[in-house]
C-alpha cells in the first residue's frame, strides 16, 4: 500500500483503527484515535479504497459472501453507489443457494440499479474436467475410463471434483486403471469424500426436520421424482410439502423439469437417503414400489426390482429382475443383465423356499445369466449356466424350456468358434419354435442361422434365412435386432459381390438403429457398415463410419461388437495410411479376446491382422499370423476366411527372398478354386489378378492373359472398375515393372484342386 498517498493522515482515516491495527507505525508522530460508529468505518473504508484507486486500477475481490455479516453488506451497497466512475472492480463469490433471502433484495437492487453484473459459473464439461484431474494427478496417460467416471461421479462441480481425486490418491492403489464393472458386473463407484459429505450435511442441517425427511423421500424414488408420488409416499399434507419443495428449490437442493423434480446433484439424493434409517428406507422402498404397481403398470421393472429389492421384502423383487435382465438383453446391455441375473440368483437362494416355482426360476434365470456371461467374457461360467438349466429342465420334462436351451446353446457354442455345433442346435430350434409357433424363438433361431451359415461361407442359405427373419419382423412385431440383421445381410451380399445390396441393407440397419433402438445397438449397426464398406475396400468411407466410435469401448468395456469395431477401425488405419496404429488396434483387440477366451470370427481378425503387418511391410510376421488364421478358418469351416488366407500367405511369399513360385502357384489355384465354389465373386477375381501377376513374371503369357480376362470380366461385370484401375490390371503384353524369371516350373491355372 503507498501510504504517501494519505499524508497528511485525513481525518477520516483513525475510524480504520479497527480493522487496521498496527495503522499508527505508518505515521508515526501523528495522533491517530480509535473511534467512530460503524457508518464511520462503512464511510472511511470507502474513503481508503477510492484513495488508492485514484492512483491506480483496483480490484477488490470478496470470497464467500453467503457467509457475510451485515456491516459488511452495507459497506458492499455503500460502496457500490461511490465506484460508479471509479477504476474500481468489486468481485463477490457465493453459493446462491445459501445466501439469506434480505441479501438476495440487495443484489436484486443493484441489479436494477445496473451497479453490477451476475454471471453463473457452470459446471465443467468432460475436457474441462479432464483437464483439472490431469493438473491434480500430474500424470500424462490417465485412463479415459477413470477420467469418465470422475465426470459422472462429480457432474462437473470442481469441489467434488477436487476432493474425490484427493480421496482416491489417499486411498492408495492405482485407482486410474479402474474399469466399467467388477467381477460380479457390479459398476465399482467412488466413496463419498468426507470434505464433500460435511458441506452437503451441512447444506440439509438447515432444512427443517419435516422437511429433512420428506428430501429422504424424495431421494428413495429417485433422482428424478413426481410431487404425486413423493405426497402419495410421504403420507405429508399438501401445504407442508408445497413448503417444503419450495425450501428445496430456494437452496438448490432440487430443480424442475417437465415432469417433476430432479436433484440438482447425485451426491445430495446419496446423502439425504443415508441420513433415513435402514427401517425407514425399507418401508419407503416397499410402499414406492406398491404403489408403482398399482398405478402405473409400465413402470420399468428395473425400477420395480430396485425397490422391491431394497424393502422389507426382497423376494417380490425375484420377477421383476427376470424381466430388466431379459430387456437389458434385448439392447446389449450386457453388464447390466448380468448385474440383474446375479442378484435374482442370490436373491432366489435367500427366499426359495417361499417361492413354489423356485425351479423354473432358477432354470429362467440361468439361462438368463448364460448369455450375459457370454457376452461378457465369461464362457466357462455360461456353459457351467447353461449345463445346470439343461439338467434341470429335463428333470421337470420341461419342453418348453428345454427349446430355449437349445436357442442358447445355439448362441454358446457361436461364441466358442463352432460353427457347426452352433448350426446343429440353431435348426433343432427352429424347428420347435415352428411346431410350438413360438415367434421369439423363431426369430432367434433365423438370426443364428443367418450368421452361422455367413462363417460357414454359405450365402445362399445366410441371405435366405435372414431375409425371412426380415419378412417376419416388417410384417409382425417389431424386432430389436432388426438392425443387426439387416447388417448381416449386407456382409452376406458383399461376400458374393452384391454391393448395392450390401450397402442398402447396412444403411437400413444403420437408419433403424438410430430412431427405434436404444443400448449399444447404433454402434453394432454402425460397425456392421463399415464392415461392408472394407469388403468393398472403400477404406475412407469404412474409416469415417467407424472413426467416430473407436474409443466407445473406453467407457462399456470391450464386448463383442467392440472386438470387430476396433478392428475394422484398425484395418482401415493400416490400410488406408500405413499406420502402425492400425496394427496396433487390431493386436489390442484379439489380446483382449485371448484374455476372455473370445473366439467368434478370431481367425477373421487375424487374416485382417496378417494383411495389415503386411501393409507395413511386415513380411515375416505377416506370414506366420496368415498361417495361423489359415488353419483356424479350416478347422471351423470357413471356406471363405481360408481362402483368403492362401492368397494373402502367397502374395506376402512372393516379396519374400527366394519365394516357393510352386507352393505359390498351388496357394493361389486352390484359393481361386474355393471362393468360385462358394461363390464369392470379389475376392475370386482379386485371386485371378494375384494368379495373373504370378504368371506375369513367369512370362507365361497365355495363363496371364486367362487369368487377367476372368478377373476383369467379374470386376466389370460387379461394377468394381476403380478397384481393378488401382491394381493396375493391365494385360500381359502391356506389363510395366516386373521382370521376367525365366525357367519357372509353373503347372498352369487349371491343373491344382483343393487338397
Amino acid at each position: 500500500i503507498p501510504w504517501d498517498l494519505f499524508q497528511p493522515p485525513p481525518p477520516w482515516l483513525s475510524a480504520l483503527m479497527p480493522l487496521l491495527p498496527d495503522l499508527p507505525t505508518y505515521f508515526p508522530g501523528q495522533n491517530l484515535t480509535a473511534g467512530g460508529s460503524h457508518h464511520h468505518i462503512i464511510e472511511s473504508l470507502g474513503n481508503f479504497l477510492l484513495t488508492l484507486a485514484r492512483r491506480q486500477p483496483l480490484v477488490l475481490f470478496l470470497d464467500n459472501l453467503h457467509w457475510a455479516d451485515a456491516p459488511s453488506w452495507n459497506f458492499l451497497g455503500y460502496l457500490a453507489q461511490r465506484i460508479v466512475q471509479m477504476p474500481l472492480l468489486i468481485i463477490g463469490t457465493a453459493r446462491a443457494e445459501d445466501m439469506p433471502s434480505e441479501r438476495g433484495r440487495l443484489l436484486r437492487k443493484m441489479q436494477r440499479n445496473q451497479f453490477m453484473m451476475k454471471r453463473t459459473l457452470q459446471r465443467l464439461s468432460q475436457t474441462e474436467t479432464n483437464a483439472l484431474v490431469g493438473s491434480l494427478m500430474s500424470e500424462n496417460n490417465i485412463d479415459p475410463v477413470f477420467l469418465h467416471r470422475i465426470y459422472e461421479e462429480t457432474e462437473g462441480n470442481p469441489f467434488f471434483i477436487i476432493e474425490t481425486v484427493r480421496a482416491v490418491r489417499e486411498a492408495g492403489g492405482d485407482w486410474t486403471e479402474s474399469v466399467p464393472t467388477d467381477a460380479s458386473g457390479k459398476r465399482p463407484f467412488f466413496a463419498i469424500p468426507m470434505q464433500v459429505q460435511a458441506v452437503i450435511e451441512a447444506r440439509l442441517d438447515k432444512l427443517s426436520e419435516e422437511s429433512r425427511g420428506a428430501l429422504g423421500v424424495a431421494a428413495a424414488i429417485g433422482r428424478e421424482f413426481s410431487f404425486q408420488l413423493l405426497q402419495e409416499v410421504s403420507q405429508y399434507d399438501t401445504e407442508t410439502l408445497l413448503n417444503a419443495l419450495d425450501e428445496w428449490l430456494g437452496r438448490g437442493l432440487v430443480r424442475e423439469t417437465r415432469d417433476g423434480y430432479d436433484f440438482t446433484h447425485e451426491k445430495l439424493s446419496q446423502i439425504a437417503y443415508q441420513q433415513l434409517s435402514r427401517a425407514r428406507r425399507q418401508w419407503i422402498h416397499r410402499q414406492i414400489a406398491d404403489l408403482l404397481t398399482a398405478e402405473l403398470p409400465a413402470t420399468n421393472p428395473a425400477q420395480l426390482a430396485h425397490h422391491y429389492y431394497l424393502s422389507s421384502e426382497p423376494g417380490l423383487a425375484l420377477p421383476y429382475l427376470a424381466q430388466a435382465g431379459q430387456r437389458a438383453l434385448g439392447v446389449r446391455s450386457y453388464a447390466e443383465a448380468r448385474e440383474f441375473g446375479l442378484r435374482a440368483i442370490g436373491l432366489l437362494g435367500r427366499t426359495q423356499r417361499l417361492w413354489g416355482s423356485a425351479v423354473t426360476e432358477r432354470i429362467d434365470l440361468n439361462l438368463q445369466l448364460a448369455q450375459a456371461y457370454a457376452f461378457t467374457g465369461g464362457l466357462p461360467k455360461a456353459l457351467q449356466m447353461l449345463r445346470e438349466a439343461e439338467r434341470m429342465a429335463e428333470v421337470q420334462g420341461d419342453i418348453g424350456r428345454l427349446v430355449r436351451i437349445f436357442r442358447r446353446s445355439a448362441q454358446i457354442f457361436w461364441l466358442q468358434g463352432t460353427p457347426v455345433a452352433a448350426d446343429d442346435y440353431a435348426r433343432r430350434t427352429l424347428r420347435h419354435a415352428e411346431e410350438l409357433d413360438d415367434a421369439r424363438l423363431r426369430f432367434a433361431a433365423l438370426r443364428m442361422l443367418g450368421r452361422v451359415n455367413i462363417v460357414r461361407s454359405q450365402y445362399d442359405d445366410a441371405i435366405a434365412y435372414l431375409l425371412r427373419y426380415i419378412d417376419l419382423a416388417e410384417r409382425g412385431s417389431s424386432q430389436t435386432d432388426l438392425p443387426a440383421v439387416y447388417g448381416y445381410l449386407g456382409v452376406a451380399y458383399a461376400r458374393v459381390g452384391s454391393w448395392q445390396r450390401a450397402l442398402d441393407a447396412a444403411q437400413k440397419g444403420v437408419d433403424l438403429a438410430s430412431v427405434e433402438v436404444a443400448g449399444a445397438m447404433p454402434i453394432v449397426a454402425r460397425m456392421q457398415l463399415a464392415f461392408v464398406y472394407a469388403e468393398l475396400r472403400e477404406w475412407e468411407q469404412a474409416l469415417a463410419v467407424a472413426e467416430p466410435l473407436s474409443d466407445s469401448w473406453r467407457e462399456e468395456g470391450m464386448t463383442p461388437y467392440a472386438f470387430m469395431l476396433r478392428t475394422v477401425n484398425g484395418r482401415c488405419l493400416a490400410q488406408l495410411h500405413g499406420k502402425p496404429e492400425g496394427v496396433a488396434e487390431i493386436e489390442s483387440a484379439l489380446q483382449w479376446a485371448e484374455e476372455v477366451d473370445y473366439r467368434v470370427q478370431v481367425h477373421l481378425v487375424q487374416l485382417y491382422l496378417a494383411q495389415a503387418q503386411f501393409r507395413l511391410d511386415q513380411k515375416e510376421v505377416a506370414l506366420e499370423m496368415a498361417q495361423l488364421a489359415t488353419a483356424k478358418a479350416a478347422a471351423v469351416g470357413d471356406r471363405w476366411a481360408e481362402a483368403i488366407g492362401l492368397r494373402t500367405q502367397a502374395e506376402i511369399a512372393v516379396r519374400l527372398p527366394q519365394p516357393d513360385w510352386v507352393g505359390i502357384e498351388r496357394q493361389l489355384v486352390n484359393s481361386a478354386s474355393n471362393l468360385r465354389r462358394i461363390r464369392a465373386r470379389p475376392d475370386l477375381a482379386r485371386t485371378f489378378l494375384a494368379l495373373r501377376r504370378l504368371y506375369d513374371r513367369a512370362g507365361q503369357t497365355a495363363w496371364a492373359v486367362d487369368c487377367h480376362f476372368r478377373a476383369t470380366t467379374i470386376f466389370e461385370e460387379l461394377g468394381m472398375g476403380e478397384e481393378l484401375r488401382e491394381a493396375q490390371g493391365q494385360a500381359a503384353g502391356d506389363r510395366v515393372g516386373a521382370v521376367v524369371i525365366p525357367g519357372l516350373k509353373l503347372v498352369g491355372p487349371n491343373e491344382f484342386h483343393d487338397g
